[in-house]
């Protein structure tokens, strides 16, 4: 299990997301993916980083992130 994070509001961008959850960018997205056989709806949501309409960033809030680690750790515990 990963440790709490103590800064509730801390974001993160992919690459950290991709090290958290021990899976790649593709992966992440399909997870995202409402049309994907991989869509994982408890999967945490990102959000535009940036004013811009343009903008491409997003990122994701690590304490979600972190939930759902845990989560997924315990599942596998259960099974």
């Amino acid at each position: 299990m990963i440790e709490p994070v103590k800064h509730q509001n801390h974001v993160i961008r992919m690459q950290a997301l991709c090290r958290m959850v021990g899976l790649s960018k593709s992966s992440i997205y399909a997870r995202l993916d409402p049309g994907s056989p991989y869509y994982d709806e408890t999967f945490p949501k990102g959000f535009k980083i940036g004013n811009s309409g343009r903008c491409r960033a997003r990122g994701w809030y690590e304490a979600d992130v972190v939930r759902w680690v845990n989560a997924q750790a315990g599942k596998e515990v259960l099974s």
